[in-house]
Order: C-alpha cells, then sequence, then structure tokens
C-alpha cells in the first residue's frame, strides 16, 4: 500500500533544549509548540 500526506497535513515545530525544563523558559520553542497545536486543530476541524 502506498501512504501519502498531503502537504497540508505536514506539521513542523523546531526548537531545542540543553537539559529538562529548559523548553518552558525557551520562549521562542513555547510559541512554536502553540502554533503547532493550532494547525493542528485546524487540520481536525477540516477533517471531521
Amino acid at each position: 500500500d502506498e501512504f501519502s500526506i498531503e502537504k497540508n497535513k505536514i506539521f513542523i515545530a523546531t526548537g531545542y533544549a540543553h537539559k529538562i525544563g529548559d523548553a518552558k523558559n525557551n520562549l521562542p520553542l513555547v510559541e512554536e509548540a502553540r502554533k503547532l497545536g493550532r494547525q493542528m486543530v485546524e487540520s481536525l476541524k477540516e477533517g471531521s
């Protein structure tokens, strides 16, 4: 079976942390995660 995903269904967030707990203090990373979450919700809404 062929596996394909539509381009508008692929979501990417980037960022890094050096140790546990760093991510929550990395504002750009937190904002990327929020953006990713919003994109995923919109995608799910479109699919229903």
